[in-house]
């Protein structure tokens, strides 16, 4: 009997583990791709979208890469005459909404990066929704593809 007890519960705690994992399923990234740096620089940026393709909305917590210590979500906010940084934190997306990163727009920061990925390898990025993480490998280039956003999403700029 107690055998299958314990089978019961593991058996509920994947039942409980489901949704999560459709939800999940609903997040798409796209076009995910690392700006190439020399070796010695400690900091790079990523770009590419998430789009929830769900009929809820999602909240991007938090975003991390293995070869950077930390990673941030950022805007470029136009500051007078100049441009800064800000922070975004968390990140809600509506049902069928993406969150677009170009260079000079909303993007990744990789900060305290120990070894800098060389060009035309891949690094995985991973953006925390609503506690679970969501990966994609992110090609590491020169210069943005070509083809980056050429698209008619429907698009969020904070």
């Amino acid at each position: 009997m107690r055998a299958t007890h314990h089978y019961r519960n593991i058996v509920a705690g994947l039942a409980l583990t489901l949704p999560m994992s459709a939800s999940q399923a609903q997040v798409v990234i796209d076009e995910l791709w690392v700006r190439a740096m020399p070796p010695s620089q400690t900091m790079t940026a990523a770009y590419g979208s998430v789009t929830n393709h769900g009929n809820e909305a999602i909240i991007i917590e938090g975003v991390n890469a293995s070869f950077a210590a930390t990673a941030t979500l950022h805007s470029s906010v136009n500051d007078g005459e100049s441009v800064r940084m800000a922070a975004m934190g968390a990140v809600t997306l509506a049902p069928h909404e993406s969150l677009i990163l170009t260079p000079g727009g909303n993007h990744i920061m990789l900060m305290d990066v120990g070894h800098m990925p060389g060009a035309d390898s891949s690094v995985q990025i991973c953006f925390d929704t609503s506690g679970q993480p969501v990966c994609a490998m992110a090609k590491v280039l020169r210069d943005a593809p070509a083809s980056q956003h050429d698209d008619h999403h429907h698009h969020m700029n904070h």
